[in-house]
């Protein structure tokens, strides 16, 4: 309960601050497809215009929403350790596993509450302009897009446990830019007959497979199975978060940020 109550606590603080001030600029960028001059061009049914709008705004919301998954994570233990409010949390008494976890918990449920408005947004928005066979697909793939943020504060927690604000944050997008660049070079390693680069490129890409994630998203809001692709996303999760303990277990608490 005391960890539910560091997560309650943690959500009145980022509250408080100008977190929500990004989420919102987003939620109104998401209004737009109502006030444009679009037209319910039907083919077999579908709102022809409707995919391609729908991956749009997705694809915008997953650039932005990495920032701000970012930016909110990094600071939420840098900033304990800088005011010394570390040591009282883990004397209430609460592990540093609970700390670590109930951090983690506060970023993703800020994700998800954000993402679920874009997505509600954006699904009246395109249902006003293309047919209200949009809406159920668009706020789905809104949602499962939160999984993407939610392998982000994972990330970043873990950069966080080893670095300041700043760094974590810089550490983070380096880190999406890096595997989307060995993303991208694997195949041409592969058909330049290096083979070993290849893999070890591709081994690379997974530090934080953003493209990746982001498709298998869209594929979950078009109704299609995404295999293995969920299990492989929690685990990611899972990874990031056990090295974040096992840095965040053996860190000096008393030495400050």
């Amino acid at each position: 309960m005391k960890m539910l109550t560091l997560v309650r606590m943690t959500l009145v603080e980022q509250w408080r601050q100008k977190t929500p001030w990004g989420f919102l600029a987003v939620a109104v960028l998401m209004l737009l497809p109502a006030f444009l001059p679009l037209q319910a061009i039907s083919i077999n049914g579908q709102a022809a215009a409707g995919d391609a709008l729908r991956g749009g705004l997705l694809h915008f919301a997953q650039f932005v929403a990495l920032f701000l998954a970012a930016a909110l994570t990094s600071s939420l233990l840098p900033a304990e350790l800088e005011r010394g409010t570390i040591l009282l949390l883990v004397t209430k008494p609460l592990s540093r596993f609970e700390v670590l976890l109930g951090k983690g918990l506060a970023a993703g449920l800020w994700m998800l509450a954000a993402w679920t408005c874009w997505g509600v947004i954006a699904a009246l928005a395109l249902s006003i302009k293309l047919g209200s066979s949009l809406f159920l697909p668009t706020l789905f793939g809104f949602v499962a897009s939160s999984l993407v943020s939610w392998v982000v504060v994972a990330f970043t927690l873990f950069a966080s446990c080893l670095a300041p604000a700043t760094t974590a944050l810089v550490a983070t997008v380096f880190a999406w830019i890096l595997s989307m660049a060995a993303r991208q070079l694997a195949p041409v390693a592969e058909t330049m007959g290096s083979s070993m680069n290849a893999r070890l490129l591709e081994a690379v890409s997974w530090v934080l497979p953003i493209g990746w994630l982001t498709e298998t998203a869209e594929r979950l809001s078009l109704g299609s199975a995404p295999g293995g692709s969920l299990a492989l996303a929690f685990g990611l999760m899972a990874f990031w978060g056990l090295a974040a303990f096992g840095v965040f277990a053996r860190r000096d608490l008393s030495s400050g940020g």
